[in-house]
């Protein structure tokens, strides 16, 4: 994928010790790129679990990615069609639980982490999404406790998301539902 090349040489362009002008350049094309329809599909390519290319991608590439997603679940969430969305939750249900390295990859579940808790609560459609992780993640503890700090820090500044008070209100209630849940397996560890 030509563009995954394209994007490792702004990152690297960006840290490098080179021009203002060059880094300004850079930066450009990593901020166009993350405004594109273009990157949904360059998201959904390189966090694929399993990916034979996944290795190849640089830690900082991926890490770029993870924002990219965070910021288009924020921002951009109307410009994936609704048959899109179940793909995008198990995505990214899938590369949060094949991330087994809490130390080295932090910083990749902790963008995962606010990019699904966007996603929860913005996915109308979503009957239960907090057994649905609870299930997904439970194999993954850490990775799950994250998640579960991210998400009432998400939840309780409505004005983030673009959701009108009636839907705010049906996602609060669906999301807090679960909460004696929540706690009686945080209980257990």
């Amino acid at each position: 994928m030509e563009i995954t090349v394209e994007l490792d040489k702004a990152l690297s362009t960006l840290d490098g010790n080179t021009t203002p002008q060059l880094k300004n350049d850079a930066n450009n094309f990593l901020l166009e790129f993350q405004k594109s329809l273009n990157s949904w599909d360059v998201i959904f390519s390189i966090l694929t679990p399993n990916n034979e290319q996944n290795e190849q991608y640089s830690q900082e590439l991926k890490l770029f990615i993870c924002q990219t997603l965070k910021s288009k679940t924020q921002y951009d969430f109307g410009q994936l069609p609704d048959s899109s969305i179940p793909l995008l939750r198990n995505l990214i249900l899938n590369y949060l639980n094949s991330l087994n390295n809490y130390n080295n990859d932090k910083l990749l579940i902790i963008q995962l982490s606010i990019a699904l808790s966007y996603l929860t609560i913005q996915d109308l459609n979503w009957i239960d999404p907090i057994n649905e992780i609870l299930n997904k993640l439970s194999n993954n503890l850490l990775n799950l406790l994250e998640f579960l700090k991210i998400l009432p820090e998400e939840l309780n500044d409505p004005t983030k998301l673009p959701l009108n008070s009636d839907e705010y209100d049906i996602q609060f209630n669906k999301l807090t539902s679960n909460s004696k849940k929540i706690y009686f397996i945080l209980s257990q560890y």
